[in-house]
């Protein structure tokens, strides 16, 4: 092979490992629809943190909420990007597939749920089984067997159960 197309092939492969890094880890729309069918905007978050600092939110939130448990949510670590709080609360929790939902802080992505009368809006008591939002906090949760106690996601961080 002559030094031309040394240099050709080299750039061909330096090329494909460029496309490469920026096509994996990407993060995309991919949207779901609620039990009554209404479509509700929806990301795959495909870039992810690497299982050291997994383990280090992990630890970090165990130590800084020790009356908390940690659910793990892929394997030994519960940190995860893959989805979020609106995402576990109204759509993984219900056994659909890793997505974020609320992409932007302040995002009423997951507003759809009950307002297409997919689940019906109550104040006060949320009884079992049952989902919970914080419109003032932008949080989602749902309920748990035992009153008071909650199972939610803190964004890209663990799944926690949690008073």
């Amino acid at each position: 092979m002559n030094k031309t197309m040394k240099h050709i092939v080299n750039i061909l492969i330096v090329s494909q490992l460029i496309f490469q890094g920026l096509v994996n880890g990407q993060d995309y729309r991919s949207d779901v629809c609620t039990p009554k069918g209404s479509n509700v905007v929806a990301w795959t978050m495909d870039s992810e943190y690497s299982d050291s600092l997994k383990s280090y939110w992990d630890s970090y939130y165990g130590s800084a909420y020790p009356n908390i448990e940690i659910l793990a949510t892929n394997g030994i670590y519960s940190t995860t990007k893959k989805f979020n709080c609106h995402s576990y609360a109204w759509h993984v929790s219900d056994g659909g597939t890793n997505r974020w939902i609320g992409y932007y802080q302040g995002n009423a992505d997951e507003y759809i749920y009950w307002e297409d009368g997919s689940y019906i809006e109550v104040t006060g008591f949320v009884p079992y089984p049952g989902k919970v939002n914080w419109s003032s906090g932008d949080h989602s949760a749902i309920t748990t067997e035992n009153p008071g106690v909650l199972i939610s996601k803190w964004n890209e961080y663990p799944l926690m159960r949690h008073a």
